[in-house]
């Protein structure tokens, strides 16, 4: 009986001790992302900046503009910091100055970008825009097989042009465009 009680206790406390989320906050940041990313297609944009790592000047004061918890949820930096990242909000890595980075734990912070992919995937696909990408490199071309038969009389397949070892006492031919071992 009392195992019970201290179990149904523990939870309570656990429960108690979880940080709230903040639907308004998460679908914020959701946004602000989703929009700096449909702003990059109309421009046409092909690449976001390149990353762009923040100092630890500026991680520690963005650590502290947050509160030390997670922008979303409340968690607490301290606790594990390994646990957290540094969000850029508008999307852009390139971009670091502290009022466009924010503190996040790891679910939301990968959360927020799951969700604005999944947005932009949807603007896409609404607005038709090609979401393909093209190759400026042609395609390599297959080569032509030719069926040949070898001095033992086994039937082999072999690109023309190239050389192959088709007998078992390792003999090479080489077949041409114009070869009489076509069959």
């Amino acid at each position: 009986m009392k195992q019970v009680f201290k179990e149904i206790t523990v939870m309570k406390f656990w429960c108690w001790r979880m940080p709230r989320i903040s639907k308004k906050k998460l679908e914020l940041y959701i946004n602000k992302l989703y929009r700096a990313e449909i702003k990059r297609l109309k421009l046409k944009t092909k690449k976001k900046g390149s990353r762009i790592s923040p100092s630890s000047n500026q991680g520690s004061k963005v650590v502290d503009d947050c509160g030390r918890k997670c922008a979303v949820c409340s968690k607490k930096y301290d606790e594990d910091p390994r646990d957290f990242h540094i969000h850029h909000i508008n999307g852009d890595r390139s971009m670091t100055i502290t009022s466009n980075l924010i503190l996040l734990c790891l679910s939301h912070h990968n959360k927020i970008h799951d969700d604005a992919k999944a947005k932009i995937r949807d603007y896409k696909v609404k607005h038709g825009v090609n979401t393909t990408r093209t190759s400026t490199k042609p395609k390599p071309k297959k080569p032509k097989m030719v069926t040949v038969t070898d001095a033992l009389g086994r039937r082999v397949r072999v690109p023309i042009g190239k050389t192959k070892v088709i007998t078992n006492f390792g003999r090479k031919i080489r077949v041409l465009k114009d070869s009489p071992w076509k069959l």
